[in-house]
């Protein structure tokens, strides 16, 4: 169960990673071409 849980932990915290970077990489480039 413990381990379940900390693999599901890891998994959320990468795909909350990826989201942050996807949404700053689409900031980035609508801002950046002024």
């Amino acid at each position: 169960l413990y381990y379940g849980s900390y693999l599901y932990k890891e998994t959320w915290t990468i795909g909350v990673v990826l989201l942050l970077l996807v949404m700053v990489t689409a900031f980035v480039g609508y801002v950046l071409p002024w």
